[in-house]
Order: C-alpha cells, then sequence, then structure tokens
C-alpha cells in the first residue's frame, strides 16, 4: 500500500508514530514516578508507625522502671526522683501518641483507638500512682498500685503494641514488595515501549531510503540521462500514486515530447535534403550536363 501513499503521508505516519511512543514513554515514566512515589511515603508511614510503636513501647518500660523505684525507694528525696522522672516518661507517652494519631487514625482506626484509650488508662493510672508516693509514701503507693486491675491494663497494652507492631510491619512488607513489583513493572513497559521505539524509527529509515530515497536518486539518473538526449531510457516509478510517480510520469511526458520534437526535426530534415536532391536533378536535366 506504500506506493499509493504521498510522500508527507509516509513522513507524517512515521513522525507520528515515533510522536505516539515518545508520549507513551513519557507516560509510563511520569506515572510510574508519581507511583513510585505514593508507594514510598506509605512506606514511610509504615515506618514511622513501627518507629512510634518502638518509642512508646520503650517510654513505658521507662515508667514501668521508675514505678519499681517508687516501690523500693526507702526516703521522700528518693521517692520525688523516680515520681519525677515517671511523671516526664508518662507525659512524653501523650505526646508521641497525639503526634502518632494524625497518621494512625487513617491507617489502623479500629486498633489504635483500643490502644489509645489504654494508654489514657495507663498515663491516669500512673499519675495517681506518683500523686500517692508523694503524698503518702511509696508504701502506700505499691499496695495501691501492684494489683490485679494494673496488671490487666499493662498485659492488654502489650498485646496492643504487638498488634500494632505486626500490623506495621505486614504493611511495610506489602509496601516494600508492592515498590519492587512497581519498579520491575515500569521497567518492562519502559524496555517494550523503548524497543518499539526503535523499531519504529529503523522502519522510518527503511521507509525512507527504500520508497523515497532510492526512488528520488533514480529519477535524477533519468532526468540527467533525458536531459543528456537519451530518448530509449525507461523512466521508472510511472505507476505509484504519489509524489514520486508524478514526477516520473512528468518526465515520461517531457521524454516522449523530446522524442516526437526528435522525430519531426528528423522528418524536417529529411524533406529538405530530398527536396535538394530534387532541385539538383531538375537542374541537370535542363543544362543538359550530366549528373555528377
Amino acid at each position: 500500500m506504500l506506493p499509493h501513499l504521498s510522500i508527507a503521508c509516509k513522513l507524517y505516519a512515521i513522525f507520528a508514530f515515533l510522536a505516539v511512543a515518545t508520549l507513551a514513554l513519557a507516560a509510563v515514566a511520569v506515572t510510574g514516578v508519581y507511583r513510585q512515589a505514593a508507594l514510598t511515603a506509605e512506606f514511610g508511614s509504615a515506618y514511622a508507625g513501627t518507629t512510634n510503636v518502638e518509642r512508646v513501647n520503650t517510654l513505658i518500660y521507662a515508667v514501668v522502671t521508675e514505678t519499681y523505684g517508687i516501690y523500693g525507694s526507702s526516703d521522700a528525696q528518693m521517692t520525688k526522683k523516680h515520681a519525677d522522672a515517671l511523671t516526664t516518661h508518662n507525659d512524653r507517652i501523650g505526646q508521641v501518641v497525639a503526634e502518632w494519631r494524625k497518621t494512625a487514625t487513617a491507617d489502623n482506626p479500629t486498633l489504635f483507638e483500643g490502644f489509645s484509650r489504654r494508654i489514657r488508662e495507663f498515663q491516669e493510672f500512673r499519675r495517681e500512682l506518683v500523686r500517692r508516693s508523694i503524698e503518702v509514701g511509696p508504701a502506700a503507693a505499691r499496695e495501691w498500685g501492684d494489683d490485679d486491675t494494673n496488671n490487666d491494663i499493662r498485659r492488654a497494652l502489650n498485646e496492643d503494641i504487638e498488634a500494632l507492631a505486626d500490623a506495621y510491619a505486614d504493611r511495610a512488607q506489602g509496601i516494600y514488595a508492592e515498590i519492587d513489583r512497581n519498579i520491575r513493572r515500569m521497567a518492562g513497559l519502559l524496555s517494550l515501549l523503548a524497543t518499539a521505539a526503535v523499531l519504529l524509527a529503523v522502519v522510518g529509515i527503511f521507509i525512507i531510503a527504500r520508497a523515497i530515497a532510492k526512488p528520488l536518486a533514480k529519477i535524477a539518473d533519468v532526468t540527467q540521462a533525458v536531459a543528456a538526449g537519451d530518448s530509449r531510457t525507461s523512466v521508472p516509478y510511472r505507476g505509484r500514486r504519489d509524489e514520486i510517480g508524478a514526477l516520473a510520469r512528468s518526465i515520461d511526458v517531457f521524454q516522449q515530447a523530446m522524442n516526437k520534437n526528435q522525430e519531426l526535426t528528423r522528418a524536417a530534415t529529411d524533406e529538405a535534403a530530398l527536396l535538394r536532391m530534387c532541385g539538383i536533378v531538375t537542374t541537370g536535366s535542363v543544362s543538359g550536363r550530366a549528373l555528377p
């Protein structure tokens, strides 16, 4: 079908396919980058959640350690020292949970709300423990705090922390696997589109060389031959329906016109020669001289 298409159409088609391939490459690259950025942000959120779990767990252990320090205090000064440290760690837990809540409610709302409720109970219990240890004494604080209720809250809080840690670990692992799949998928698509673009370029070069450059070179040779007076040279590509065919037909018309002109010139020359010969014969007969 290529001979029936104009050269402009061929070139437009080549450049259009190359443009489509380039746009597809750009679209895949941009989409992949945005997707990768979104997955990276999700992975960062999961990592931040895991970090918050570790921070809260560390602070809880610090509070528990200071609690046992209060239980074992022998004087008011030591009791106040452990009480102040416990209060600092306890308040820090509240700050971490408040910051964590900004993203955690969207990740695991039910699990986090249960954990947050038990954290508040844990903090309130420790505040009361500090108050009793300072106002009444370490023994009274131990008697009030070392009971089954406190231990139940502590065990439930440990279960919440383990559940949150597992949830964030599973999420981070899933996101990491999706990042890896996205990288492989994007690399495959980019490789495929790049190969298609190269093939289109090769096909374009082949079409230009075979359907345009080579015919034009032959037409140029034929034009030079015809211009030099060669009337026997056959003009190729006259059957094509593109610019090459139109040019070939124009040269063919020129060649036919030149051949007719040459025929007319030869006929006129022959006729003139014949007339001259006839004039010589007539003159010779009249004068009675023999013809040479």
